[in-house]
């Protein structure tokens, strides 16, 4: 009888060290979690001009005596402005890196991570880091490689951090890149690891770095059925010009390739660069609509008219199309000829 009553307060005293044990467990795991530091001053300014959606961004650095201003501003589909924000940078130097996603800017400026509100520009969240420009967003997750020394992700609206991975339990990898799943790699050695988005190990091996480059079209059809090749070229000094009665007003450019392509920038030549005595004789598009091939039409007014000057219009949210349409709505005049010219338009 005595030992029944040994033995079952031993299984007492073993179940009561279990919970405890796993009790520890957790409160590791709560002081391991990583706060965000909301003191932190961003120095940043907010405009507001309308409550539109913003489709396409512009960015600028205004150097003012010993500081420059880094700006983006955002404009709703008829290139008129929604928000603008600014931030002051007192030494001029700082390393900005910035992304877009379904609801929200990212920016990472001189190590410091911000989360805005897509719509309004509102500042939400930020946070320090150790590296300066690696990370990637997904529809409502922040992944970055640099926080100490994790691969962590985050809750883009509430700042929550949901996973870490130690980095150096791998390889010391100094690059991120999110597709499909996270993959991390070393800049130097290309060596790799794959996680899925839940942070469990998928693969190991080496990484080819994707290399941007300017995507041609492959067809080039005009409302006018002049030839229009020199459009898709490469080459600036070759131009096109409408063939219609005044100015070509709502002659339009439609261009297309053999297969859908992602598009994140559009690129216009506009005028005849063939010289600068050409590009000031004729007329340049002032204003142009642009169907982006997935039902969505902007219409683009530009600000500045510069001898082989290229224009670069961002896309907030990157489309896949194979193929786009141009229509010319308002024209500047040049000085003699009467007949609008553009030189090329290509694709990153």
């Amino acid at each position: 009888m005595l030992n029944k009553k040994i033995i079952f307060l031993f299984l007492i005293i073993l179940i009561m060290c279990f919970f405890i044990s796993c009790k520890d467990k957790e409160e590791k795991t709560e002081e391991n979690s990583i706060e965000l530091d909301t003191n932190m001053d961003n120095f940043g300014r907010l405009k507001s001009f309308s409550d539109k959606k913003p489709i396409i961004y512009t960015e600028s650095k205004d150097v003012i005596d010993d500081y420059c201003d880094f700006k983006i501003r955002t404009f709703d589909k008829n290139s008129k402005p929604v928000w603008e924000y600014k931030w002051k940078d007192i030494e001029n130097n700082l390393p900005i890196y910035y992304l877009f996603s379904k609801d929200y800017f990212v920016i990472n400026i001189n190590k410091v991570i911000e989360v805005h509100d897509l719509y309004t520009g509102e500042f939400l969240w930020q946070i320090r880091v150790d590296n300066s420009n690696e990370f990637y967003i997904d529809k409502y997750d922040l992944y970055i490689l640099g926080y100490g020394d994790y691969i962590s992700k985050f809750n883009l609206k509430t700042g929550e951090n949901t996973m870490n991975i130690k980095n150096n339990k791998y390889i010391k990898a100094d690059k991120i890149v999110l597709d499909g799943d996270i993959t991390v790699y070393n800049g130097k050695t290309l060596k790799s690891v794959s996680f899925d988005l839940d942070g469990k190990l998928i693969k190991r091996g080496f990484y080819s770095p994707e290399k941007i480059r300017k995507r041609k079209w492959d067809k080039v059809i005009v409302s006018d059925d002049s030839d229009a090749s020199n459009i898709i070229d490469g080459n600036i000094k070759t131009f096109w010009h409408e063939n219609k009665r005044g100015y070509g007003e709502k002659e339009s450019i439609e261009l297309s390739r053999n297969l859908p392509t992602l598009i994140r920038k559009l690129y216009i030549v506009n005028g005849n660069n063939s010289s600068e005595k050409a590009y000031k004789e004729n007329a340049k598009i002032s204003t142009i609509s642009i169907n982006l091939g997935d039902g969505k039409t902007i219409n683009y007014t530009f600000d500045e008219f510069e001898y082989e000057g290229v224009t670069e219009i961002n896309l907030i949210k990157p489309v896949v199309s194979d193929n786009m349409l141009f229509k010319i709505v308002d024209v500047k005049e040049g000085t003699i000829f009467k007949r609008t010219c553009i030189s090329e338009i290509y694709t990153k």
